[in-house]
């Protein structure tokens, strides 16, 4: 992200509403975010969602987050006071971190592809993405998503004002 797109993106955003946004995003997440239940599965249903996990990769794409946020973090950085070293200690302990946790959010997900697939339905996923075009598709979605990330980014920020304006309308 260019310096003159961070200035326009602070003054556009100035504090007081960047943390009315931020604070509202994050209430927007918590409330939306889907209950997860833990009902009954079978352990084979279990063993084919794992198995399902390695062959697509969530492994290694949900560790690419933290290096997005990594990079975000870096672009946005609030603090022009921040010395590179002490950005590659932060850097270090964001990689560490979601390292160290990485199995709880594998566990996470399991649930998530429990409530949204049958066992026959992962089976045919895993036979998919053991095919050449569904390790294309697997190879290539990172990819794809680090060209889409940009692009939203982008969008989003074209229409915060939009946004913004619509919130303080509301909210007087």
């Amino acid at each position: 992200m260019s310096a003159s797109f961070r200035a326009e993106l602070k003054e556009r955003l100035p504090m007081k509403k960047t943390t009315l946004l931020t604070l509202l995003f994050t209430a927007f997440v918590l409330v939306s975010a889907p209950t997860v239940s833990h009902a009954q599965m079978s352990d084979s249903k279990k063993a084919l969602i794992e198995e399902l996990l390695v062959v697509t990769n969530t492994k290694e794409m949900a560790l690419m987050m933290g290096d997005h946020m990594i990079t975000n973090m870096k672009a946005m950085a609030q603090n022009p006071n921040l010395s590179d070293a002490q950005f590659e200690t932060i850097a270090k302990i964001v990689k560490e971190e979601f390292g160290k946790d990485i199995d709880t959010f594998l566990e996470m997900v399991v649930p998530v592809y429990d409530k949204h697939f049958s066992e026959a339905e992962i089976q045919e996923l895993i036979a998919f993405y053991r095919t050449p075009i569904g390790k294309k598709a697997i190879d290539t979605m990172p990819k794809i998503t680090n060209e889409i990330a940009p692009l939203s980014q982008q969008w989003a920020i074209s229409i915060m004002p939009k946004v913004q304006s619509r919130i303080q309308a509301e909210l007087k």
